[in-house]
This record gives structure tokens, C-alpha cells and sequence, in this order.
């Protein structure tokens, strides 16, 4: 019973661990692409002065 239970908390642990992991990418990726529209946005500024 209680190995069960320990196996079910790793099997738990590892998932959230797997979850962090993919919002953290999500995240930069987020970050990656505000940058870019920035850089895009201060470009069109500049053309257009």
C-alpha cells in the first residue's frame, strides 16, 4: 500500500516537473515573440519618420 502510494506521488511529481517544463518554453517563446513585435513596430516607427 504504501509503495503504491509512493509510486503514485513520483508518477505525480514527474508529471508536474514535465508540466513546468512546457508552460517555462511557452513562456519564452511568449517573450521571443513580444520582442519581435517590438522590434517589428520600432522598425515601421522608423520608416515612417
Amino acid at each position: 500500500m504504501l509503495a503504491n502510494a509512493k509510486s503514485k506521488m513520483q508518477a505525480l511529481l514527474e508529471g508536474i516537473a514535465k508540466l513546468n517544463a512546457y508552460l517555462q518554453e511557452k513562456e519564452d517563446e511568449k517573450r521571443k515573440m513580444e520582442d519581435d513585435i517590438n522590434q517589428c513596430l520600432a522598425r515601421m516607427d522608423r520608416a515612417n519618420r
